[in-house]
Formats: C-alpha cells, sequence, structure tokens
C-alpha cells in the first residue's frame, strides 16, 4: 500500500463518498484524523479531499492513486482477486465490495459523504470525552515517514455533520481467520487551515 498507515498501528476503515463514486482505504488513526481535517476546504469529489489531504501527508494523493490503479489492474487480471482489508485501497464496484466499504476494521469506520457533508463515526477510540474527534484540531504533519514538528489547524465549516455509525458493525481484526466479507494562532492561513512549524 506504499506507506498510506503506519504498519503496526490500529487500522481505521475510511470510506469517502462524492456523487460519481465511493473510495475506501485503510488507514492509522492520525491519517484518519488528517482526512477529516481535509474536509475543512469543503471538497465536492475523492480527488479534491485527497488533494486537501496533502498538506497533512504529503504524497498521498499519489500512493492512494497508484493503489487504486494496482488494484483495478489485480481485478482485471483475475476478477476473482482476493482483498486484504488491511492493505487494499479500492473503488466500490460491486455489492461485495460496498459490503466491504461499510465493515469497520480492527479500530473502527470513518465515511464521509462529500455531497452530504456528513462524517460517520464508529471509533471508540475517538468516542471518549477529550479523544473525539472535533469540529477544530490541531494535527501534526507526517513527512519523510514520521511525524514532523509542523502542525496545521484545520476547522470545519458549520455544513458538516459529525455524527455516530450504527454500534452494530462487523470488525475485523487483521490476523483474524473471520472473513472480512462475513457478518468504521500563527501560520500560514490557507482555507479551513492554519499551517504552523
Amino acid at each position: 500500500m506504499n506507506n498510506v498507515r503506519n504498519s503496526g498501528a490500529a487500522l481505521i476503515r475510511i470510506t469517502i463518498i462524492d456523487s460519481y463514486k465511493t473510495v475506501s482505504l485503510p488507514a492509522d488513526p492520525l491519517l484518519a484524523r488528517q482526512i477529516v481535517g481535509a474536509c475543512a476546504p469543503n471538497p465536492k469529489t475523492v480527488e479534491d479531499l485527497l488533494l486537501a489531504a496533502e498538506p497533512f501527508r504529503p504524497g498521498i494523493t499519489k500512493r492512494i492513486i497508484n493503489a487504486l490503479l494496482d488494484f483495478e489492474r489485480r481485478r482485471f487480471q483475475n476478477w476473482l482477486v482476493k482483498l486484504d482489508p488491511a492493505t487494499d485501497i479500492f473503488e466500490v464496484e460491486d455489492d461485495h465490495l460496498n459490503k466491504l466499504a461499510r465493515q469497520a476494521l480492527s479500530a473502527g469506520l470513518i465515511t464521509i459523504d462529500l455531497t452530504g457533508g456528513v462524517i460517520g463515526v464508529a471509533v471508540p477510540a475517538f468516542q471518549k470525552v477529550g479523544n473525539e474527534l472535533k469540529r477544530e484540531a490541531e494535527l501534526p504533519v507526517f513527512e519523510n515517514g514520521e511525524v514532523s514538528k509542523k502542525a496545521i489547524t484545520y476547522s470545519l465549516d458549520k455544513h458538516w455533520k459529525i455524527e455516530n455509525l450504527d454500534s452494530q458493525l462487523n470488525y475485523w481484526v487483521p490476523g483474524s481467520s473471520q472473513s472480512p466479507s462475513q457478518p468504521p494562532q500563527q501560520g500560514n492561513q490557507q482555507a479551513g487551515f492554519l499551517v504552523k512549524g
């Protein structure tokens, strides 16, 4: 997956929905928060959201697009390609992938509906007081494979809603025998961001 997530970290499934497509990917908790922060400039497409995430995690757009192309290539070569929910990034193209895109990984699920302005959260760690996803927060920038001293503050517009998803989600734990398909100031001011460091 080309370092889209940190190895060894708990995984959160992130599913992003726009008017034309749905893309789903596994992410470490920091990347999950960074992608939520990338909603600040009100992106309308998956591509716009990925580009908005670039200040948080430089190179993320290219890595995700390449992973999507790789998944499509593998599916074309073998329609019954086995999906690894812990590493595969995919575009939802059928009922099976739609089900997987809405299934929590070991640390939960976040859905981002760009057309409806709704961020759905089913991440137990994020539902604790003081650790919840916030409308405004300061997040570190991930550079050269590690967290840097730089930080970006994001602020979501009022139209964004953060809602708890159904607690009846199926969780897939990496390494388990369960199939995932069985029953998620200072600085330069930019649109919705305050860059520090």
